[in-house]
Formats: C-alpha cells, sequence, structure tokens
C-alpha cells in the first residue's frame, strides 16, 4: 500500500492549505522588495533575501508533503511562477545598482 493512501485527507488539505500560505508569502516579498527597489529604499534586499528563504522553504514543505496528484499538479506551477517572479524582482535589484553606479 502506498503511503499516500495512509495521509489522512484532513491532514493532506491541511498540508496543502499551508503550501498555499507559503506561496501567498514569498509572493508579499517580491511585491515589498519591487516596490521598495522602486523608490530606491535600502531595505529592498532584505524583503527579497526574506522572500527567497520563505521560497526555499516553501520547495521543501512542498517536496516533504504527501499531497494529492491534483494538488501537486497545481502547487508544483504556483511554485513555478513565484521563483519566476522572484526572478523578476531580482532583476529590479541588478538594475537599481547599475543606475546607483551611473549617478
Amino acid at each position: 500500500m502506498e503511503q499516500s493512501h495512509l495521509v489522512d485527507p484532513d491532514m493532506r488539505r491541511l498540508r496543502t492549505d499551508y503550501v498555499w500560505l507559503k506561496i501567498e508569502s514569498c509572493l508579499t516579498f517580491a511585491s515589498v522588495a519591487e516596490a521598495r527597489y522602486e523608490l530606491r529604499m535600502p531595505d529592498a534586499e532584505r524583503f527579497l533575501a526574506d522572500g527567497e528563504l520563505e521560497y526555499l522553504s516553501l520547495v521543501r514543505l512542498f517536496s516533504e508533503a504527501d499531497l494529492s496528484s491534483e494538488s501537486q499538479r497545481t502547487l508544483q506551477s504556483e511554485i513555478e511562477g513565484v521563483r519566476q517572479r522572484l526572478n523578476e524582482v531580482k532583476h529590479l535589484q541588478g538594475r537599481r545598482l547599475t543606475l546607483d553606479l551611473a549617478s
């Protein structure tokens, strides 16, 4: 018998909800970092770093969670979107450094 059949459906739902919460947290850090970069605020890098740490936690949680196949597919797609969003904000970080050097 597969281990996935041994997990209580309520526990599986809670794990799925927790992964969604981590996704939202990563996206919030990315949005705050983006806004801070655009305002040229020095704490932008800290928010981006916090988003990266949250992302690492998210990936670990996702890899260890025993989720349904449907949830795995959906969440994998969302996690890839989070990675893309963090990369976009990193691009702003590089642009800010270039602008600062040009000033």
